[in-house]
């Protein structure tokens, strides 16, 4: 126990000599998600669904020249849609009576590389690429769907995108993102007969960011 506690104080001590001339800042502000999440398996028909969430974010970010890193953390709601494709003789075709309609509550955590480009003093922006995970918390149908357990429908997440900073102050800063995003996970599918079939859970989406930071 001991040797743990020395190891992480020192490996601390190194890490804050790394970026002793880092700029540190945190910040948070609103965010608005649009997903595409769709589910494909075999011998399951293609369900095509569409995800609109808001909420608020929180992030944290170190930037040395010519690079920087950003940690967020985003709390979404917001309505789940989905349609049926039934396939048949190689064709699909949009299965109305199968519509189904809920309301999803999400963790989203993103990991960000960037890559500032300086415009003047006041303004930067920066192309960006990472990785994420979104976690559903909780998922309640108002009209048909599955009882599926809500992370069943958590998914990995590649991000890829460009953002800016504007300078208001000597600490404080404006920051907008634009992202997209490639979406993959698996579920299991309880059949009729008790018998299960993995699903894939893939799709993309896009995401917009405007927050205020606090530079240290």
């Amino acid at each position: 126990m001991k040797r743990s506690v020395l190891v992480l104080a020192l490996a601390a001590c190194v890490a804050g000599g790394a970026f002793t001339q880092s700029l540190f800042s945190a910040g948070g502000g609103g965010i608005f998600n649009y997903g595409k999440p769709n589910f494909f398996g075999a011998g399951v028909d293609e369900v095509l669904s569409s995800a609109m969430q808001l909420g608020g974010f929180i992030f944290f970010d170190v930037r040395e020249d010519g690079f920087a890193a950003e940690l967020s953390a985003a709390l979404l709601t917001g309505p789940l849609t989905g349609s049926l494709v039934e396939i048949s003789n190689g064709k699909s075709a949009m299965s109305a009576s199968d519509d189904s309609k809920a309301t999803m509550t999400a963790l989203d955590f993103a990991l960000l590389f960037k890559i500032p480009l300086v415009i003047n003093n006041s303004f930067f922006w920066y192309p960006f690429a990472g990785v994420g995970y979104n976690y559903i918390l909780s998922i309640k149908y108002e009209s048909g769907g599955e009882s599926n357990k809500p992370s069943d429908l958590s998914t990995m997440r590649f991000h890829f995108g460009i953002g800016g900073d504007y300078t208001l102050t000597e600490k404080i800063y404006l920051r907008g993102q634009l992202i997209g995003f490639l979406s993959a996970g698996y579920m299991d599918e309880i059949k009729e007969d008790g018998s299960k079939s993995n699903i894939f859970v893939g799709g993309f989406g896009g995401t917009f960011k405007l927050g205020v930071g606090y530079k240290f």
